[in-house]
């Protein structure tokens, strides 16, 4: 049951137990006004009277009498036996014992029993009578009918023990007052509650043990209760018998007599310091939860089954601002839309409905949503069901961020891409009907130059797919190379063209729109040389220029052969130059053939790294030797990282070899890079190496150490925090505070002196009682073997011992000069051979009085209870009149 749901229980039960208290006082006034009924009743009302002969065992009685035990009218007697027989065998025996007592001490007796047979089974007989004085073996006597009375008096009596059961099992004191609200009567359960004596319970001894920030606060609602003679219901602290503080919850009522004065108070009081507390945390939770949300730049909420939000930022608020989901605010549900392939997606499908349904919808919806000023905003929607232990859905968390920047951005790009592509096609159908209207200047001027110009329009399947190109113009130089082919195919008169790639760049820029260019060494049909040919989009269909480039591309070739030969010439220098400083680098300089990934080069450092000599690395199949050493958890990456080096990109990565030799694991860390010929093609790759195993290692130990001073930190505010606590909630001074923290900051010096998460036990005790003992070192013995105790130890256990030293600078050992003080402590194994610690702290040669010391404090919580909590520590701690004596057990690493 979680937080929320149990303090519900217990506001359930409070009102349970107020209204049983009422209860109770109802039931009591009930009760006397029904006596007071019943007693008029039976003084007022009709009775039937009787005549009863012991000896003979008969009984005269007149109809009324008669009447009650379903017998007709008669003036002869009846035997005793007749009514007997309709009495119950409890009744029978109650009613001899009863009459034989009376007779005997000359009494009236005055008794009820029911009747259990005959006309009248079920009604209830009063009988009231007297012996004659004279004649005392005649009774005579008077009888009534009570069934009403007992009735009412059984259900009072049941009603009232329900109510004693229900509040004493919700409650842990009741108790009572007199009219004016003073204490005059015991509550055992009161002073087991609070631990105050009977003395100072009562009168208004109570208010004592009250914490005195509520004191007053009780006291005002208690007045004014009285005064108003109402109803009293107030929260406030009481004082424990530990001597501390708990929440109560103080329920009270009047009770009254027959004419609506009030007799006394009834009251009870319910512990509620696990709600109280629970209560705390929920606001300290909620708070940080508030300022996290806060600080998240979208909009992020959690909402419940119902579609309410149960906590939200401020950015999610802009878009929810009545806690809402849409598809459950009909209100609001008409400001947002989603669409899926143009239909409007329903209200049951948004993000917040699929996920109350158990769906995660991530990384989210698309959905428009207009303000309440009727601005429109684009938003993505996120959400994440949340589940029970049971696996039921309880809710959703929902991130709204706002969108509409990127999404206008994207449709400024989409709609300026169409502007350039409806200009491009309005200037290439213009020029298409200039070309048109002109055809004959076109054709001359086409005609006038060395290069060849066509034109070709489309030629489309069914499906609207371009599956050739049909001649449409030709000038003068195209026509002396290619005849008159104005409408015959471009594939079947050149099938050339889709080997060498033309064919698919004339589709291209027809379905695109982009021209293209590019140089051709065609060597099809009647062609066998260099061209450079570009082309445009011209209605559905290209438009060319090719330009014979053969002899441009000799003497292009001649040049770069020239140029190759000075390239060598440099180059060689520089590999001179390269080789000197990879002699010299610690790292490793590296160069492989990128179609074979055979290593070419690579300087010394290789084999002090490897492991490996560069003559053995080099031979056969070097690729695979290089992967055999690396370890088969990162080969995969390795590889693919050469392929991206390989396609022309950079790449740095990290891998782990095995190093030849001494087998040991070393980190590479090495940065490739592709190396590119005249031509821009990659024929080499290159890269450097370097073991970064210690740096790995360095950077591994410092996420360690800074994990471990987080840790401590932690512990260490979690620590203090609850000294401030327990030491103002005990009512303790500054001065013992700063003392324990001092101990604290000893203990955290001596973690920081070792460098490491440890503390031996010996300079732990030597430090804290150097801290404390001046010229007492001579009746102090220290004695124990070397062991260490971690973090996690050190802070609590130092803790203990300040307590026990400053308990002995205080009221034990080392107050007196006649004082001595053991502390020793042993290694031992327990049964299931683990190590424990055993430490004994003893103190001798001190008479203590144990009334000045028999305060249970925090300091004796912290040793016997702390201790054993934190560090499964067992503590026989005991206080004799010559000192303490305390053993600490705990485990040890």
């Amino acid at each position: 049951m979680d937080d929320h749901a149990t303090i519900a229980d217990l506001e359930r039960r409070l009102a349970a137990a107020e209204a049983a208290l009422r209860e109770k006082a109802d039931v009591e006034a009930a009760l006397r006004q029904s006596e007071e009924l019943r007693r008029i009743a039976v003084e007022g009302g009709r009775m039937g009277t009787w005549r009863w002969d012991l000896r003979d065992a008969l009984i005269w009685g007149d109809a009324a009498f008669l009447g009650l035990w379903g017998f007709p009218p008669s003036d002869d007697p009846r035997p005793l036996s007749d009514f007997t027989v309709r009495m119950s065998p409890q009744g029978r025996g109650e009613m001899g014992e009863m009459v034989t007592r009376a007779i005997a001490a000359g009494q009236e007796f005055d008794g009820q029993l029911a009747v259990v047979a005959g006309l009248t089974i079920g009604h209830w007989v009063r009988w009231r009578g007297r012996a004659d004085q004279e004649r005392p073996w005649i009774v005579n006597g008077v009888s009534f009918d009570v069934t009403d009375q007992q009735l009412k008096g059984e259900r009072l009596t049941e009603s009232e023990a329900r109510h004693r059961l229900l509040i004493e099992s919700w409650t842990q004191a009741v108790w009572e007052t007199d009219a004016h609200g003073v204490v005059t009567a015991d509550s055992p359960s009161w002073r087991a509650y609070t631990g105050q004596t009977l003395e100072a319970w009562l009168g208004h001894g109570w208010l004592d043990a009250i914490h005195p920030y509520d004191r007053a606060y009780a006291e005002r609602q208690w007045r004014e209760a009285v005064a108003a003679q109402g109803l009293v219901n107030a929260e406030f602290r009481l004082r424990a018998p530990d001597g501390g503080w708990r929440w109560t919850n103080v329920r009270a009522a009047p009770v009254r007599d027959a004419r609506g004065h009030v007799e006394k108070w009834v009251g009870m009081n319910i512990d509620i310091d696990a709600r109280k507390r629970t209560e705390t945390a929920l606001r300290d939770s909620e708070a940080r939860l508030s300022a996290a949300f806060a600080s998240v730049p979208a909009g992020i909420a959690v909402i419940d089954i119902d579609g309410k939000v149960v906590i939200a930022n401020d950015e999610y608020r802009r878009f929810l601002p009545n806690g809402t989901m849409p598809s459950r605010g009909p209100d609001r549900g008409d400001r947002w839309r989603a669409w899926d392939d143009g239909r409007l997606i329903a209200p049951h499908d948004y993000p917040g409905s699929r996920a109350l349904r158990g769906d995660r919808v991530v990384p989210g919806l698309e959905m428009l949503f207009v303000d309440d000023g009727g601005r429109s905003f684009w938003t993505n929607v996120a959400t994440a069901p949340t589940f029970d232990a049971a696996g039921q859905v309880t809710g959703f968390v929902s991130v709204i961020s706002d969108i509409t920047e990127r999404k206008e951005a994207r449709e400024a790009a989409r709609r300026a891409e169409e502007a350039y592509r409806d200009a491009l096609e309005r200037q290439v159908h213009v020029r298409t009907v200039e070309l048109t209207a002109s055809r004959d200047l076109l054709q001359a001027t086409m005609d006038s130059s060395m290069d060849m110009i066509q034109v070709f329009a489309a030629i489309r399947d069914a499906s609207g797919e371009i599956v050739d190109f049909r001649w449409l113009l030709n000038n003068h130089t195209s026509e002396s190379r290619y005849g008159d082919v104005r409408g015959q195919s471009l594939l079947e008169r050149n099938p050339g063209v889709v080997q060498e790639g033309i064919f698919d760049a004339f589709k291209r820029v027809t379905e695109t729109g982009v021209p293209s260019s590019a140089e051709r060494h065609y060597v099809h049909e009647q062609f066998d040389g260099w061209f450079f040919q570009s082309a445009v989009k011209l209605g559905d269909g290209v438009a060319t220029t090719t330009k014979e480039i053969t002899a441009w591309k000799a003497a292009q070739a001649e040049v770069l052969r020239l140029q190759e030969e000075m390239a060598q010439a440099k180059v060689h220098e520089s590999e001179e130059r390269l080789r000197q400083f990879g002699e010299a680098s610690s790292d490793v300089l590296w160069m492989r053939d990128a179609e074979t990934l055979q290593w070419i080069y690579f300087t010394p450092a290789f084999e002090t790294i490897y492991g490996l000599d560069r003559e053995t690395a080099l031979r056969g199949d070097n690729m695979s030797g290089w992967l055999d050493l690396i370890v088969p958890e990162d080969r995969q990456a390795v590889l693919d990282n050469i392929r991206q080096v390989r396609a022309g990109g950079p790449a740095a990565f990290e891998y782990r070899i095995r190093r030849r030799g001494d087998g040991a694991v070393r980190w590479i860390r090495d940065t490739d890079f592709p190396m590119c010929d005249a031509a821009g093609r990659v024929r080499w790759l290159g890269g450097v190496g370097r073991d970064i195993t210690e740096e790995k290692a360095a950077a591994q130990r410092q996420a360690i150490l800074v994990n471990e001073l987080q840790h401590r930190a932690r512990n260490l505010l979690g620590i203090v925090a609850a000294l401030a606590d327990r030491t103002v909630r005990q009512g303790g001074s500054v001065e013992a505070f700063e003392e324990r923290l001092q101990a604290l900051g000893r203990a955290q010096g001596l973690l920081s002196q070792g460098g490491s998460d440890t503390v031996a036990v010996g300079r732990l005790v030597r430090t804290e009682l150097a801290a404390h003992v001046d010229g007492a070192a001579d009746r102090v013995r220290v004695a124990g073997p070397e062991l260490l105790l971690r973090a996690r130890q050190v802070q609590n256990f130092a803790l203990a011992l300040h307590e026990l030293t400053t308990n002995a600078v205080k009221y034990g050992a080392l107050k007196a000069d006649t004082g001595r003080l053991s502390v020793t402590w042993a290694i031992v194994i327990d049964d299931r051979g683990g190590r424990r610690l055993t430490l004994n702290w003893v103190e001798e040669g001190v008479a203590i009085d144990p009334d000045t010391v028999i305060r249970r404090g925090y300091g004796t919580e912290l040793i016997q209870e702390a201790l054993a909590y934190a560090l499964r520590a067992e503590v026989d701690y005991t206080l004799g009149a010559d000192g303490v004596r305390c053993r600490i057990d705990m485990p040890v690493a």
